[in-house]
């Protein structure tokens, strides 16, 4: 079975994260897995995102941050790799998006479905190229799909990460809830996700 490294490899990734994002899950990485042993899965442009932090306010293309996904999932699993995620998102939500979300909740209500329904808006700061559907089911259920647009073959652990982010949700509003793991589309291209998020 191949590794999500390699599976990596043979995705088409057309979107970009906030430089915040990247030196925030490097830090979280860093926290779980040496860099030495993450710096010998990823290219050479990756390790020198590594190396070389870039700019809080600069956009880094998305191969980054799925390479080093990878890598921290080949490496520790999944749980690792979701808690990564979580942590950066919980650092990331003291800033800009703790700002937008707290707005949001004041004006449309204090449930976690107010930030879910405008996912997209909350995330527009810190990605691009990555859109965001909520259906409820319920008032306090739904499903989140997360599609990246504009890329092919996505692999697992990027869907993986995405579920930490959202579970970090429910820790910046106070809220005991679940995010399912993800059930990725299997047909082309393979760039999608479904996660049911209960509280």
């Amino acid at each position: 079975m191949p590794t999500q490294v390699e599976l990596g490899k043979q995705a088409t990734l057309q979107f970009e994260i906030k430089g915040t994002v990247w030196n925030g899950r490097l830090r979280a990485a860093a926290a779980h897995v040496p860099l030495r042993e993450l710096r010998g899965l990823v290219s050479d442009s990756t390790r020198k995102l590594i190396d070389e932090p870039p700019p809080s306010s600069s956009w880094v293309p998305g191969q980054a941050i799925v390479e080093l996904d990878a890598a921290i999932f080949d490496l520790r699993g999944s749980d690792v790799c979701a808690r990564c995620s979580r942590e950066t998102s919980e650092v990331a939500g003291t800033t800009v998006l703790r700002t937008m979300a707290e707005g949001m909740l004041r004006l449309f209500g204090t449930s976690p479905a107010t930030i879910f329904e405008r996912m997209g808006q909350v995330a527009s700061t810190s990605a691009r190229g990555v859109d965001y559907e909520y259906v409820a089911q319920g008032p306090r259920s739904g499903r989140m799909t997360v599609r990246y647009s504009r890329c092919t073959n996505v692999p697992y652990c990027v869907f993986v990460s995405i579920s930490g982010g959202l579970s970090a949700i429910f820790g910046f509003l106070g809220i005991k809830g679940t995010v399912s793991p993800p059930d990725t589309s299997i047909t082309p291209p393979c760039n999608s996700a479904t996660f049911s998020l209960r509280w």
